[in-house]
């Protein structure tokens, strides 16, 4: 590999490693919310007040009755305390919110790759996967192994769905459960998926149960 084209990649392998160690694992707790993140508030009991909401580039999300929040640089905790703040503060009496994030930022693979662009984000992504995505290191009639290079592609494509997939499933099952009042609910089978990857959807969604329950 040249050299030029090996510090190329060496600097899109950095600013994709970056990205990644923001989140800490599959648990969301340290995740800083930034510009791009599209979180779901639920105000329980209040439908109006509750939605998605897209984080702007000053940092605020626009809710109805509140306006502007600044949420850039907050914790998802944080997000949901200083929501709960500005609600009980001469809105609602004893609010119960809960926030999500339901589709993180992209990130921007730039430089010698076939396809640079933004990608969407998700834990456990790695600088070569990142790469991967791209559509790997270089031009298709510069370099040798293009099919090797597209398969790449397609796999990491294809996890990315199957944990989109995993959490709406899941979500699913969570949905149904409180449908029909019940305490609890199973977790669908899904093929090629292991328990560590399922552990942190389930907490999650087990966690929105439990928040439910408390305010019904």
């Amino acid at each position: 590999m040249p050299l030029i084209k090996f510090l190329t990649v060496a600097v899109i392998v950095l600013l994709a490693g970056a990205v990644e160690a923001k989140g800490p694992g599959d648990d969301l707790r340290g995740y800083t919310l930034a510009p791009g993140d599209r979180i779901t508030v639920t105000v329980f009991g209040q439908a109006d007040l509750s939605g998605d909401f897209l984080i702007d580039g000053a940092g605020e999300i626009q809710m109805p009755l509140l306006g502007a929040v600044h949420v850039g640089q907050s914790t998802i905790e944080e997000c949901r305390r200083r929501l709960t703040e500005r609600l009980a503060a001469g809105f609602i009496k004893n609010p119960n919110v809960s926030v999500r994030v339901n589709e993180f930022r992209p990130i921007f693979v730039l430089g010698d790759v076939r396809t640079p662009g933004s990608y969407p984000f998700r834990f456990g992504l790695s600088g070569m996967s990142a790469i991967a995505l791209a559509g790997g290191v270089g031009l298709p009639d510069l370099r040798p192994g293009t099919a090797l290079a597209d398969l790449a592609v397609a796999e990491e494509r294809v996890k990315v769905l199957v944990r989109t997939q995993l959490g709406l499933l899941v979500r699913l099952a969570r949905v149904e459960a409180e449908r029909m009042e019940k305490t609890s609910f199973e977790v669908p089978e899904i093929a090629d998926v292991s328990d560590d990857e399922i552990a942190p959807v389930l907490r999650e969604e087990q966690e929105q149960m439990s928040i439910a329950m408390r305010a019904y």
